[in-house]
């Protein structure tokens, strides 16, 4: 999903992070905030570092295991004969709905993850009405220090997109050359 945006919106603070995704062989992590909303720092495909906003009302936001995950997209596949796509993601996005969610279609709140939680298997994912995303890894819980950090960090950089990283063939922004 391409970025919304390049930079941070300016009304962001620390305060409005939840967490972050690392990710293996990421050079930086995507921080993900309270709205729903995330900044995607690294990654493959240039077009999507940058600012995305929630798309939709968030259903379930939250760290799942992630064996479990795939047996039900595996399991939706199987039922559809792989033949329909639509209705092979419409199962699948069902199957999410009736494992992860209310049922009453009510948005959640975004929330960190307990800190005691152990993250090893578990990806992220999230739920809206209009999307549903598995994450590469887990979200990871971060102090308020860190958030302070990252947010800066983050404004810190220019909007120019550098890359491929040549370890991790990621795309980046270069940082804001000296005044």
């Amino acid at each position: 999903m391409p970025a919304d945006r390049l930079d941070l919106p300016s009304n962001y603070t620390a305060v409005h992070v939840v967490g972050v995704t690392r990710g293996a062989n990421k050079i930086r992590p995507t921080v993900y905030f309270a709205t729903g909303s995330h900044f995607t720092q690294s990654h493959k495909t240039k077009d999507n570092i940058g600012y995305h906003p929630p798309p939709g009302n968030h259903l379930f936001f939250g760290n799942v295991s992630a064996s479990e995950l795939d047996r039900l997209r595996a399991d939706a596949r199987a039922g559809n004969g792989n033949k329909e796509p639509n209705r092979q993601a419409w199962a699948y996005y069902q199957s999410l709905l009736a494992n992860y969610t209310d049922g009453t279609g009510r948005a959640c709140q975004v929330l960190p993850p307990p800190l005691s939680q152990r993250r090893s298997g578990l990806v992220l994912l999230e739920v809206t009405t209009d999307w549903l995303h598995r994450s590469r890894s887990a979200l990871e819980p971060v102090s308020y220090r860190d958030a302070v950090q990252l947010v800066r960090s983050i404004r810190s950089r220019s909007t120019l997109k550098l890359g491929p990283h040549q370890e991790t063939g990621e795309h980046y922004f270069a940082d804001k050359p000296p005044e």
